[in-house]
């Protein structure tokens, strides 16, 4: 829950009649850094009303968007399918995790171990 405008006016209005930043934030039982910040925004005559947050995602990984990605290509790292869905590798790790995927990585059968340039097969646990 953020402060109203008419808060953070009051705050700055305390602090300009000479209140250091500490007892502005200790009278109000808010941070010095918070004190600091409004005060810098109303003096630089920016809003100081609540920002919304825009909390619509403009990138949804779906299921099929993964699937289409891998009926062309199943090999593809995690970086590569960020870079074809414009996200990050944080974003598709959460998603492969979340609808099934698992990757296996191609192991030598002689030495048992991955090479450095080691390839990655998608599968789906859950079809």
């Amino acid at each position: 829950m953020g402060y109203t405008k008419d808060f953070k006016v009051a705050v700055i209005k305390f602090n300009a009649k000479g209140n250091s930043l500490e007892q502005t934030a200790q009278t109000f039982s808010i941070g010095v850094d918070t004190v600091s910040r409004w005060k810098r925004l109303f003096n630089k005559k920016e809003s100081l009303e609540r920002k919304v947050q825009n909390r619509e995602k403009s990138r949804i990984i779906t299921p099929e968007k993964i699937e289409e990605l891998l009926k062309h290509r199943y090999d593809m790292n995690q970086k590569e399918m960020a870079e074809a869905l414009g996200c990050t590798t944080q974003s598709i790790s959460v998603a492969l995790k979340k609808f099934g995927y698992t990757g296996k990585k191609n192991v030598n059968p002689i030495t048992k171990r991955t090479s450095r340039n080691e390839t990655i097969i998608w599968q789906r646990l859950h079809p």
